[in-house]
């Protein structure tokens, strides 16, 4: 009997192989580069945001609030590391957050009426993306902010009509936004669909609930320490980076002490947001001082106003950044996205401003690169999905949700879902660039949306045509029959009288 059993076992594991064969290849060489990355730039990467992270991990008590960073990803490092400041730990935990978000992509895509193949292609994007693989060995928030937004959009489309896959999702929602203010762009497209698919039941107030709580609570432990309700305190900095371009106060009416903040001709390269905040040629740098707290109600108060008097401007700027993100090409990488080499010097890491974080938290910490750097170096520069597969897929997309107004309509079935995946990507990606500027890094999290939106559109759209044109001649056949009715002796004229 026991013979049987372990046979009927192994008939069943060899059995989903054969049907899964192609993702558990793919995911097979996704933990085979992961292991190569791991091993060549053991223990982690760092930059100026990590030591930040590392800051507010260990500077007070459990976790403490920043400035910059909601306080999310340094509870997490902070937990990981309980038993051994090892930031190994924390990379290799990235990297199976990486792996689980492309398990998550292959299982969404298969309950959504996705074959096989086709799951398996949109999770092999994600799961063998050169960027996403070197993000997860830096020290930095995209892996688990990926990771729950992924997993609370996936859940929600394909959790049923119940209440915990919609608890669980708006949990999962409410921690992406403590890692990520950025998450907060998905809540219109959320709350949306559970609308649209749930209506006005008990189950969506259990869905806003779960959502809500958490992140009033968050808000209220961080106005109870003096930093305002709120997650951080630099939206105003990232705002004026975003609209300094075009600020000139030759077309603006500004009060005489704001118009010091206007920008003038001192910075080297005027289209780079991230120089109008830090750079100390900074027109709001050189009048305030260091970027921070202290005086963000300030550059916010003057980014307001300027786009308030220029919003068509502000709108160009916006669209032009958005569309930057489906253009062919890489965009601008900034940090934490690439692998470095040997030779790269490190000044934030060896001399940087936060050294003293890095002496009194992780004194023994030294980046090491080992051989094999090179081919792991070219395989990212090359493996990374295409910015215009990305747009393509969006495009698909919001054509098959403009299709369910048309006859095709009755014949989809994943409207809901589809409007839920591309919604809450492209949200993320238009706020992204209106208040801050356009990075590739920014794309990597909403790669599985996109990916999975547009497998869906293609599937839904396929089975809706193919659909239509199998009931067209049953309809035609019917209308026949309903325009030409037969009498015992024959067919009947529009009299009823039969006709030979």
């Amino acid at each position: 009997m026991q013979h049987s059993m372990t046979f009927g076992a192994v008939d069943n594991i060899a059995a989903t192989v054969r049907r899964h064969w192609v993702f558990l290849a793919v995911f097979t060489v996704a933990i085979g580069l992961r292991v190569a990355v791991e091993v060549t730039y053991w223990p982690g990467l760092l930059y100026s945001d990590s030591w930040s992270y590392v800051g507010m991990a260990y500077g007070s008590g459990l976790v403490r609030f920043g400035d910059w960073f909601p306080s999310g990803y340094p509870l997490i490092l902070h937990l990981l590391t309980l038993p051994d400041r090892d930031f190994g730990v924390v990379t290799v935990t990235q990297h199976l957050a990486g792996l689980l978000t492309g398990v998550i992509v292959y299982v969404g895509g298969l309950r959504l009426g996705v074959r096989r193949w086709l799951a398996a292609l949109a999770a092999g994007l994600f799961l063998l993306d050169g960027y996403v693989i070197s993000s997860e060995q830096w020290i930095a928030s995209d892996s688990f902010f990926t990771l729950c937004l992924t997993l609370s959009i996936v859940l929600l489309v394909t959790g049923g009509r119940s209440s915990k896959p919609t608890a669980a999702s708006g949990l999962l929602l409410a921690a992406s936004i403590t890692i990520r203010v950025i998450g907060f762009a998905a809540v219109p497209a959320w709350v949306t669909y559970l609308l649209w698919t749930r209506k006005l039941r008990l189950i969506s107030l259990v869905g806003v609930l779960t959502l809500m709580i958490p992140i009033g609570s968050y808000m209220a432990l961080h106005a109870a320490a003096g930093r305002g309700v709120g997650f951080t305190q630099s939206e105003g900095w990232l705002l004026y980076g975003r609209v300094a371009e075009i600020a000139n106060c030759r077309d603006l009416t500004l009060p005489k002490q704001d118009r010091a903040l206007c920008p003038n001709d001192q910075i080297p390269h005027p289209y780079a947001p991230e120089a109008w905040i830090w750079e100390s040629q900074s027109p709001a740098v050189r009048t305030l001082g260091t970027p921070g707290a202290k005086n963000d109600a300030t550059v916010r108060a003057f980014a307001l106003e300027v786009i308030r008097q220029r919003p068509l401007s502000y709108l160009e700027i916006v669209s032009r950044d958005f569309l930057l993100t489906f253009r062919p090409g890489s965009g601008y990488l900034g940090q934490a996205i690439t692998l470095p080499s040997p030779h790269d010097t490190d000044v934030l890491q060896e001399v940087g401003p936060d050294q003293s974080v890095r002496s009194e938290y992780f004194p023994k910490y030294h980046r090491q690169i080992r051989s094999g750097f090179q081919t792991l170096r070219s395989y990212v520069q090359i493996a990374h999905t295409q910015r215009w597969l990305l747009g393509a897929l969006a495009l698909i997309a919001v054509m098959v949700l403009l299709a369910g107004f048309t006859r095709l309509g009755a014949e989809l079935r994943f409207r809901a879902e589809i409007f839920l995946l591309v919604g809450t990507a492209l949200s993320i990606l238009v706020v992204t660039v209106a208040i801050n500027e356009y990075q590739t890094r920014t794309v990597l999290p909403v790669i599985p949306l996109l990916l999975l939106a547009g497998v869906v559109a293609f599937e839904d759209i396929f089975r809706a045509l193919r659909n239509l044109n199998v009931k067209r001649p049953e309809l035609q056949a019917a209308s026949q029959a309903v325009e030409t009715p037969k009498g015992p002796s024959g067919p009947l004229n529009r009299d009823g009288v039969g006709v030979s």
